[in-house]
């Protein structure tokens, strides 16, 4: 499967076969605060693939973000502090913990927040640091009005825009490493 231009959410045609598996999980799939990886297989095999093909921290640190591997991420973007293009994946990583006030900081030391386009397409105007706020409200039940349908329905509107961020943040830094 290629990379279509108009989904920041399909598989690069040159992504690894055996980690594909990822970019097929439904947004139900996805928690907001992922208490485990989703597969716990993956994880040697990233990192094998990270290595092997040379990726950037960032990248191999999105896709595991994309497993629900927040400790092997967190490995990564700890060590990074000072590359810039970590920043977006490291709050990220900070906001699935349930870490918001450490989220919105590393959202805001992401250079490029305001005038990349990727960003712009998958937060919207209100950008990565309003989508973390609306994920704290879901995850701390303030959001959806008092109705259940209207928890419910905010409930899925953040796990359907968490999937477009976590799938399209790979294909973001899969594209910014070079790749097609």
């Amino acid at each position: 499967m290629t990379t279509d231009s108009s989904s920041s959410t399909g598989v690069p045609s040159d992504f690894p076969s055996t980690l594909s598996l990822l970019f097929s999980r439904p947004s139900s799939s996805i928690p907001l605060l992922p208490r485990q990886p989703f597969d716990g297989s993956l994880t040697s095999l990233i990192h094998k693939e990270a290595t092997s093909a040379s990726w950037s921290p960032a990248l191999e640190a999105s896709v595991h973000l994309l497993n629900d591997d927040l400790d092997s991420a967190h490995d990564i973007v700890t060590d990074l502090e000072h590359v810039p293009i970590c920043a977006l994946p490291h709050g990220v990583l900070h906001r699935r913990q349930g870490e918001w006030w450490n989220s919105q900081y590393w959202a805001s030391q992401f250079p490029s927040a305001g005038r990349n386009a990727w960003v712009k397409e998958t937060y919207g105007e209100r950008g990565a640091k309003g989508f973390f706020d609306d994920v704290k409200k879901v995850a701390n039940g303030s959001k959806g009005g008092s109705s259940a349908c209207g928890a419910k329905n905010a409930l899925d509107g953040v796990k359907e825009q968490q999937e477009k961020e976590l799938k399209g943040l790979v294909v973001w830094m899969w594209e910014q490493d070079g790749r097609k």
